[in-house]
């Protein structure tokens, strides 16, 4: 459990920053947005009502992401980051992630310096131990269950607060520990904390969320084309609608069950519509990429980075299983930015190169 040390320097740290606070985390899920909300609110009574803003990266493509921020109105209480500037670049707090030097930051990339990180990953590149900052990274099964451990060590209540935040945070523990089946005892008492303050017929709703038709045709391909080597498996789907980037993890999670498959990675390549519309060039040169590992020897966090190099990380669940992925550059999007569409040809040529040397990386021995 976190230490009553450690609540009392993220107090302290909170305490003496001085001006408003910025929260990023870089891939929207229910752990991310509970962790981040849930932050959001401790940080604002601590402060006396300090201004708190929440950026994302990314969209929220999943459907239970959706379905969340419906429900609780998160569109208006959250912002993209691209419209973070340089005055919010200060007082920095990042959840569910401990790397600056992340492709999902865009040109922040390297540039924010955290003095709070709150995270279950593994391949931090965060430096700790500087004087006003508090890092807390435990390699537990959400993020979730270290926030509510702070919450509690600070003596905060969900007795009077909004209905999301412990539904946020019992959603985070859930699904990030695969519906509570990859728990460590510290994440099964936090979800039970914060259970009690939930409406369990909303939250069933939530999690019983509807999956689009689409996501039934991606995985239609990925059988039809995934490519097996020894105990590993390779898809790569091709272009891939940005609104629908978060299928890779549904397949990589479902085709890891497999039960010869020690190793799944799913990729496809994003593209925006929009230049499509104005007969540009629809790809914008970067693969995303989602991986599950069922094999305890397997470091997934290093494994993905020997591979594909920065941009990718992972996460140990408490059974021994990896989850990870990231967003890679090809290295041709300077070929594709501002340029006509490509021909069917150098389309289908393109294609087929990324998939025979994304299963050349992988498979590697």
């Amino acid at each position: 459990m976190i230490t009553k040390e450690q609540a009392e320097l993220f107090k302290k740290v909170i305490t003496e920053a001085e001006g408003g606070f910025s929260i990023i985390f870089t891939q929207p899920d229910p752990d991310a947005l509970g962790s981040a909300f849930a932050i959001a609110y401790m940080v604002r009574e601590i402060t006396n009502g300090k201004s708190v803003k929440v950026f994302h990266c990314g969209g929220f493509a999943h459907p239970m992401n959706r379905a969340i921020a419906n429900k609780f109105t998160l569109f208006d209480r959250v912002t993209s980051i691209a419209n973070f500037t340089e005055k919010d670049n200060s007082n920095v707090i990042l959840v569910d992630s401990s790397k600056v030097n992340d492709s999902r930051l865009g040109d922040l990339a390297s540039t924010i310096v955290p003095i709070v990180v709150v995270d279950h990953h593994r391949s931090s590149d965060i430096e700790q131990g500087k004087a006003g900052q508090c890092v807390i990274i435990e390699e537990i099964g959400a993020s979730c269950t270290l926030v509510v451990e702070l919450w509690s060590l600070l003596g905060f209540s969900f007795e009077k607060v909004e209905q999301a935040i412990p539904t946020l945070l019992a959603l985070g523990i859930y699904n990030d520990t695969e519906s509570l089946i990859d728990t460590t005892e510290r994440d099964r008492k936090a979800y039970i904390t914060v259970a009690e303050h939930i409406d369990h017929d909303e939250f069933n709703k939530l999690i019983r969320h509807d999956i689009p038709n689409s996501w039934f045709c991606y995985l239609e391909k990925a059988l039809s084309t995934r490519k097996h080597l020894g105990d590993k498996t390779v898809v790569y789907l091709g272009e891939l609608n940005v609104s629908d980037a978060d299928v890779l993890a549904w397949i990589a999670e479902t085709l890891i069950r497999h039960a010869s498959v020690s190793l799944v990675v799913v990729a496809g390549m994003l593209h925006d519509e929009k230049k499509a519309e104005k007969g540009r060039c629809n790809l914008e040169g970067k693969i995303r990429i989602s991986a599950r590992s069922a094999n305890p020897s397997i470091n997934l966090s290093q494994f993905l980075e020997d591979c594909f190099g920065g941009g990718t990380g992972a996460k140990m669940m408490p059974n021994g299983k990896g989850s990870g992925g990231g967003l890679v550059e090809v290295g041709i999007q300077p070929w594709l930015i501002d340029s006509p569409s490509l021909s069917e040809d150098a389309r289908k040529a393109l294609h087929q190169f990324v998939s025979i040397r994304l299963t050349q990386l992988v498979c590697r021995d």
